[in-house]
C-alpha cells in the first residue's frame, strides 16, 4: 500500500513518498517494456514503440530495453530511430551479432555508409554470409570512395547471385563512376529486367544514357523514375537538366519548380507540421 500523500509542510513524509516512488520506478519501466514486447510479437511495432518510449521515460538504462526498442524501430522501417538504441546495445554487448544486421541496414538506409561498414565489420559469418548484407557492405564501400574493393565484392556477388537486381544496379553505378556508359547500361538493363519498378535503376540508367549522349532515351527513364518516386527532388533535378539538354525549356522550368516545392516541404518547420511516422527512408 502506498503511503498517504504528504502534507507540504511534512518533509519526513515527503521524503518517504519520494523513496517509495524510486522503488516503483524499475517495476513500472519493466511493465512498459513487457507490454511493448508483447505488441512486437504481434507485429504491432507502432504500439510497441509507444510502450518502449514510456519505459525509457522511467528507466532509460533498463536491461533489454535498447534491444527491444531498436529491433521494433527497425521492423517498423523507422531506421533513424533504430540506430541510437541498437548502437547503445551493441556498445555494451559487442559479442552479440544478432542486431548487427539491423544496425548495418539502418545505417545504410539513412545513407550513413561508414556506419554500415563499421557495423558489419564486427558481425559474424552468420550475418556476413547473407547476400543482402554482402550487397550493402559492397555498396557502402563504393559510396565511401573505396570503389575498387566495392566493385570486386559486387562482381563476386553477381557471380553467385545474378538474381538480385540491386547487385546489377550497384555495378551499373560503378561503371557510371568509371565513365564506361555502355557497360553501365548493360548492367542496369539486367537490373531492369529483374525489377522494372525500381526508380533508382531508371535514375542511374538515365545517367549512363546521358554519358553516352542518348538524351531522349535518358529523359524517358528519368520520367519513369519520377513517376515511381515523385517525392525525390534529385530525380526532378536530373530530369530538368535533361530537358534543358533537349531544349525543352518549359518542361525544365516546370521540373525546377517541383524541386523547389519539394525542398521547401523538407524544411524542419514543414516536417514538424506534417510528421510522417513509419515512412521508409529514400536513398
Amino acid at each position: 500500500m502506498a503511503p498517504p500523500i504528504p502534507h507540504p509542510a511534512d518533509p519526513v513524509a515527503a521524503s518517504k513518498q519520494k523513496a517509495f516512488g524510486k522503488q516503483l520506478t524499475p517495476a513500472i519501466a519493466d511493465s512498459y517494456n513487457n507490454l511493448g514486447a508483447i505488441m512486437a510479437t504481434q507485429t504491432n511495432y507502432a504500439d510497441a514503440l509507444k510502450y518502449f518510449e514510456r519505459a525509457v521515460a522511467w528507466s532509460p538504462s533498463l536491461e533489454g530495453l535498447d534491444y527491444n526498442m531498436g529491433h521494433a524501430a527497425f521492423m517498423a522501417a523507422r531506421f533513424s530511430e533504430a540506430i541510437p538504441p541498437l548502437s547503445r546495445y551493441l556498445h555494451l554487448h559487442p559479442g552479440d551479432s544478432s542486431l548487427r544486421g539491423p544496425l548495418a541496414m539502418s545505417q545504410f538506409m539513412t545513407q550513413n555508409y561508414r556506419g554500415c561498414i563499421d557495423a558489419l565489420k564486427g558481425a559474424g559469418e552468420g550475418v556476413t554470409s547473407i547476400p543482402q548484407m554482402q550487397f550493402i557492405y559492397a555498396e557502402s564501400l563504393v559510396k565511401t570512395g573505396q570503389v575498387t574493393s566495392g566493385k570486386e565484392r559486387l562482381n563476386a556477388l553477381e557471380a553467385t547471385h545474378p538474381e538480385i537486381p540491386e547487385v546489377h544496379r550497384g555495378l551499373g553505378e560503378v561503371w557510371v563512376l568509371e565513365g564506361d556508359c555502355q557497360k553501365a547500361i548493360d548492367e542496369l538493363d539486367k537490373s531492369n529486367q529483374l525489377n522494372g519498378a525500381d526508380p533508382e535503376t531508371h535514375y542511374v540508367l538515365a545517367k549512363a544514357e546521358l554519358q553516352c549522349g542518348s538524351t531522349s532515351v535518358a529523359i524517358l527513364d528519368l520520367e519513369k523514375a519520377v513517376r515511381l518516386m515523385p517525392d525525390d527532388a534529385s530525380y526532378h533535378q536530373e530530369l530538368a537538366s535533361a530537358y534543358e539538354r533537349a531544349f525543352r525549356m518549359a518542361d525544365a522550368e516546370k521540373e525546377r519548380r517541383i524541386v523547389e516545392q519539394l525542398k521547401a516541404s523538407q524544411t524542419p518547420a514543414a516536417k514538424a507540421a506534417t510528421p510522417t511516422e513509419g515512412k521508409s527512408p529514400g536513398r
